[in-house]
């Protein structure tokens, strides 16, 4: 009797554990889907404030050409990222810092030729919907890091990361 009960606790056990838990790499695939989606979104941002800037004559045509392509380059990076790994993480780490370099040097030509600081000026809502998406990558890349944590997946942080 204590052998059946014994088993019938370890078969609920397993029923549950294979019903209601998710496998690690699901957790993580997930946390880095929420991730990507944001990262693709500040491409976006970039490729579209650098469409605008070109347009403009007072701006050099090399600053906003060189941040679309590299914005390009980095979404098709990501693109490309079908399983996420050591190696993978690293270069779509660098390549997001670097295109965070290339943003401020964009957002700095695009503030200086902005005659006003009216609201309804095209760079500056792009302004605004960049300053959302670096919350959002911000807070998905927190997420994600501390499921890597969890898991023990320290060369696979996104960014600097310093667990609790």
């Amino acid at each position: 009797m204590k052998l059946q009960l014994q088993l019938l606790i370890i078969l609920n056990l397993l029923i549950f554990h294979s019903c209601y838990a998710q496998p690690q790499d699901s957790i993580i695939h997930q946390s880095w889907l929420n991730l990507k989606e944001m990262l693709f979104r500040k491409a976006n941002h970039v490729k579209e404030l650098s469409d605008l800037l070109s347009k403009s004559s007072k701006i050099n045509k090399t600053i906003p050409e060189d941040a679309r392509n590299f914005a390009q380059l980095f979404s098709n990076t990501i693109n490309a990222v079908e399983k996420i790994n050591v190696s993978s993480i690293e270069t779509i780490n660098i390549q997001h810092q670097q295109l965070t370099n290339i943003l401020k040097k964009l957002l700095k030509k695009s503030l200086k030729n902005s005659k006003s600081k009216n609201w309804n000026d095209p760079a500056i809502e792009i302004h605004g919907q960049l300053e959302g998406c670096e919350n959002r990558i911000r807070y998905a890349s927190n997420q994600y890091n501390d499921i890597c944590h969890k898991y023990g997946l320290s060369g696979m942080f996104f960014g600097a990361y310093r667990p609790e």
